[in-house]
């Protein structure tokens, strides 16, 4: 791989370059990790000399300001006076739940589910081992049919 040298990544930053070869330079740096640690070491060497923005210093500050003198924008009357309060509030939910539990438990579905799971445990129990336990015990199988071939064919010499 042809590498680029750190002259030229020192006026790819001053920016003194044509725009081909400047597309080629940054597509050179997507794969060549040397090239990549050139163009840093003379980004780093050209920092005193690149422009400072004027407003670096306060610049989060200015963001700060502008953000707090915008105004929420306004929603129609109609969409606000919907009633949507009530659902938003943290009690009305507990309360709902609540009351969905007690009808729940007292109609019996909590149980029925539960009569439900422990036929389902005891019918998968009832059932052929697991596709696991089979391969498992087809491989203890298999190797002790290989062990007693084994031993066998050292008693026979």
């Amino acid at each position: 791989m042809n590498h680029i040298e750190y002259e030229n990544w020192l006026r790819y930053v001053n920016d003194e370059l044509d725009e081909p070869t400047r597309e080629q330079y940054e597509n050179h740096l997507y794969s060549c990790d040397h090239c990549l640690e050139l163009y840093m070491e003379a980004l780093e060497s050209s920092e005193p000399v690149l422009p400072v923005p004027e407003f670096e210093m306060d610049f989060t500050g200015k963001i700060m300001k502008e953000i707090q003198n915008q105004h929420p924008p306004t929603m129609p009357e109609a969409q606000v006076s919907k009633g949507t309060d009530w659902r938003r509030k943290t009690l009305y939910h507990y309360c709902l739940a609540a009351a969905m539990t007690l009808l729940l438990m007292s109609t019996g579905v909590f149980s029925q589910l539960m009569n439900v799971a422990s036929t389902f445990e005891r019918t998968s129990v009832e059932k052929d081992t697991s596709i696991v336990d089979g391969l498992l015990n087809k491989t203890v199988s298999i190797t002790d049919k290989i062990e007693n071939n084994f031993k066998e064919g050292d008693t026979n010499e």
